[in-house]
């Protein structure tokens, strides 16, 4: 598979087949620091962090609920 990007399109061809993907300009509030951006991004189902450094912070934090929570163990047939 090769890539070429220019702009904010990045073209994927593979054989016969060739797909051109564009950035778009959306807006949503950061999950982490709970700011309004708005970016150029491409095409995703959700956005929740408006940078690296917030979805860092977001991984690392731990919620006691989450850290009460039990593993799941389905039952053995």
């Amino acid at each position: 598979m090769s890539s070429s990007f220019f702009g904010g399109d990045v073209v994927f061809s593979e054989r016969q087949h060739t797909r051109l993907v564009t950035t778009r300009t959306v807006t949503f509030t950061c999950a982490c620091c709970g700011e309004t951006v708005i970016q150029e991004r491409f095409p995703a189902r959700m956005y929740l962090y408006c940078s690296d450094e917030c979805r860092g912070e977001a991984e690392t934090e731990i919620t006691p609920s989450q850290a009460q929570q039990q593993p799941f163990y389905p039952p053995a047939f």
